[in-house]
């Protein structure tokens, strides 16, 4: 679905489709936010640049999401 229109339900619309639309864009989100935390990796940024950028410690930060990184990536 179109992210401006689940933004625009979860600020205005009923709050049961709000509900949904919140729970949608959380999904969008989080898949974006791996995506570009996985990015960021591939193009040498280490984990405590990530972690700043995400408002949380470099522990945390590969807590999260290093799972995700492939064994050459480490």
């Amino acid at each position: 679905m179109n992210p401006h229109h689940l933004l625009d339900t979860a600020m205005n619309g009923d709050p049961l489709d709000a509900l949904t639309s919140i729970r949608e864009l959380q999904h969008l989100l989080r898949e974006q936010q791996l995506h570009h935390v996985l990015t960021l990796r591939r193009h040498g940024a280490n984990w405590g640049f990530i972690g700043r950028a995400l408002g949380v410690t470099r522990q945390s930060a590969i807590e999260r999401y290093g799972q995700w990184e492939s064994p050459t990536q480490t």
